[in-house]
């Protein structure tokens, strides 16, 4: 990969294709990779956020890949691994490793550490629900809808499902003009659900048949796209439960992807090195 492409503007983008080699590749700061990282895209600053595993938060123009002017880096205590945001507040709220939670005020280039390492009790397991804007505290009995760390509402999980190790991700989605849960299992499984008054009911499994890395629901072409730490990432029918088709990709050992809503694009981020990917969908996000 040469610096020229590492470096081309998206404002060249052909956003109405499908993953395609006019994909952009840019650098960002540092050479710890994304192993144990996240990325957001920010549509209404036109800023993408790269937390790479050095502990730190870096701020770039989403079309000239430059550093935001006026944005420094933050240095954390730990590396982000999950990043929510709330239209409500204008905030995202960084998962760290070790238990640590900030939260970034956007608008005002505010950082807050809302929970300090250690207070996270066994066995509660703090998942993000990055379409709604809030967190998911997960334990044997239910999924506690938080903002803050306040309860906003709890769903209850099934009582005769136990699920395999931790979830990769957890999303709440609108599937239909109804209210669902989608869940990354560890081994492999996609679990989808209805949510009626608190209560899941399972409506979907889809058997990926390899580990999941992370994922992203698409939720106009309602398609969900799976990474596993590989050199590709596949894209799967929501309906048909079954593969529409895998995009390789030249560059990325992909483990964090991430939306790009209002370029119809995601993100890859590789694992090993601080470069992304920005790959344009001709279906839309």
């Amino acid at each position: 990969m040469n610096s020229s492409s590492i470096t081309t503007s998206l404002l060249n983008l052909n956003l109405d294709a499908t993953p395609s080699s006019t994909n952009v590749f840019f650098r960002v700061q540092g050479d710890a990779g994304f192993h144990n990282g996240a990325n957001f895209y920010s549509e209404k600053y036109n800023m993408i956020i790269a937390c790479p595993a050095d502990n730190t938060v870096q701020f770039y123009n989403a079309t000239t890949l430059l550093p935001v002017e006026g944005r420094k880096t933050l240095h954390l205590d730990s590396s982000v691994l999950q990043i929510s945001y709330s239209a409500e507040t204008d905030t995202c709220t960084l998962k760290c490793m070790h238990g640590n939670i900030y939260s970034y005020d956007l608008r005002n280039h505010l950082l807050t550490k809302q929970q300090k390492c250690g207070e996270t009790r066994n066995p509660v397991y703090y998942q993000f629900l990055s379409s709604s804007g809030q967190i998911s505290i997960r334990n044997e009995q239910d999924i506690s809808l938080t903002r803050s760390l306040r309860i906003l509402r709890k769903i209850s999980l099934p009582q005769d499902w136990k699920p395999e190790g931790d979830f990769p991700k957890v999303e709440n989605v609108i599937i239909n003009g109804k209210e669902h849960v989608i869940a990354a299992e560890a081994n492999g499984i996609i679990r989808v659900w209805q949510v009626v008054k608190g209560e899941m009911t399972s409506v979907k499994v889809i058997n990926i048949g390899e580990k999941i890395s992370w994922f992203v629901y698409l939720e106009k072409s309602q398609v969900i796209v799976t990474t596993h730490g590989k050199e590709y990432i596949k894209f799967w029918s929501l309906a048909s439960g079954k593969l529409k088709w895998t995009y390789y990709s030249d560059e990325i050992k992909s483990k964090d992807v991430f939306l790009m809503n209002g370029k119809n694009a995601i993100g890859l981020a590789d694992s090993e090195r601080n470069i992304i990917e920005i790959v344009p969908l001709l279906l839309g996000l």
